[in-house]
């Protein structure tokens, strides 16, 4: 078990470490007033705003906006959208892409187990099934015969033979 937490709560502490040292240097960059000119100006409405695909406010300074962070230096609220001067956070960006590409591969990869292991239940369970009649076990050379006892025997076949040669289709 602790085999299959340590990889992951290593990550997830990494991540927090260089998240947290990205946002003191954005901070630091919004602190220093950048010029008007240096700001990237985003006209975002309001229904934007509520679309969580495009748009999402991490808190009051920050916010992912098509994929991409931004961190927030000023804004003005007009009629029917606000408007944004922010800095674009690049390497912030590429840490959220790491951390989306880590977990969506965690979850297609439990996902891909758990069929594996389904497909191994229904195997073990069929054999289990085909061969619950007689089942010889040879343990210090004794034979032990019908371990598994039928309720029913719903899928043993009528003609136990197959025909020889297989019949030909035309």
């Amino acid at each position: 078990m602790t085999l299959i937490i340590i990889p992951h709560g290593l990550f997830f502490a990494y991540f927090k470490i260089k998240e947290h040292q990205l946002k003191v240097v954005a901070m630091q960059n919004v602190l220093t007033n950048r010029l008007e000119n240096q700001l990237d100006l985003l006209k975002i409405s309001f229904e934007t705003e509520q679309d969580k695909n495009v748009f999402i406010r991490f808190h009051s300074r920050e916010f992912r906006y098509h994929g991409i962070m931004y961190d927030i230096v000023k804004r003005e609220v007009h009629e029917n959208e606000t408007w944004y001067w922010c800095i674009r956070d690049e390497q912030e960006t590429k840490l959220l892409r790491k951390k989306d590409a880590y977990y969506t591969n965690l979850w297609q990869q439990k996902a891909t187990q758990n069929l594996t292991t389904f497909a191994y239940n229904q195997y073990t369970f069929l054999l289990h099934v085909i061969e619950y009649n007689i089942l010889n076990i040879n343990i210090l050379k004794l034979n032990i015969i019908n371990i598994f006892k039928p309720v029913c025997n719903t899928y043993a076949s009528l003609n136990s033979n197959t025909p020889t040669p297989p019949p030909i289709r035309i």
